[in-house]
């Protein structure tokens, strides 16, 4: 047997069991919160860097959708998934403005702004930022040995995953995504 298999699979069940262990209460807060925001009539805003783009569009699909059983729908959009205005601001050389016009475009009440970050220098995420740090509460999951002081300076709740992997940081934050999806499920269905 290759030996990185089972040294990838002690890794990734180290990993999940250490984000529990020191990001349980923090999560409990988290899916709180964001229960309060769906029953307040807010949304669940989702914003990420680099390759967890993708993960925020899935979490966003499944508080939309469902994760594991029919249920109403729960407001969540990922911020930067509009296709349409990404080329055009491209065409403009505005693209660091993606995530803070699809923002804007939202209007700004009442809402709970999660953040995926990989842990690198992201204008886009900057740019967000600068403009939403005062309207609502905002919500950080970014690698643990990242102290990205602009990312960190702004959020209310930050979760750290122990991993400088980005292979395991999407791993991760897609665990993160689905066990926050559950947890508002049961506190609001009870499930």
């Amino acid at each position: 047997m290759n030996k990185h298999i089972p040294k990838t699979g002690i890794e990734v069940a180290r990993l999940f069991e250490k984000f529990n262990t020191e990001n349980s209460e923090k999560l409990q807060t988290l899916a709180t919160s964001l229960v309060n925001t769906f029953t307040g009539g807010g949304r669940l805003l989702i914003a990420a860097s680099g390759n967890l783009q993708p993960i925020a569009q899935l979490a966003a699909s499944h508080f939309t959708h469902r994760l594991a059983f029919d249920r109403p729908s729960l407001p969540a959009v990922a911020l930067g998934a509009d296709a349409t205005l990404a080329a055009s601001l491209t065409r403009t050389n505005q693209q660091h403005l993606l995530l803070a016009r699809h923002y804007r475009s939202l209007g700004s009440s009442n809402h709970l702004l999660l953040l995926l970050s990989d842990g690198s220098t992201d204008p886009q995420l900057s740019e967000l930022i600068n403009i939403a740090k005062d309207d609502q509460p905002v919500a950080l999951l970014i690698p643990q040995n990242n102290n990205h002081a602009e990312l960190t300076s702004c959020t209310s709740l930050r979760l750290s995953a122990d991993t400088e992997s980005p292979a395991r940081l999407l791993e991760l934050t897609l665990f993160f995504s689905n066990l926050l999806c559950e947890l508002v499920e049961a506190e609001l269905f009870g499930t």
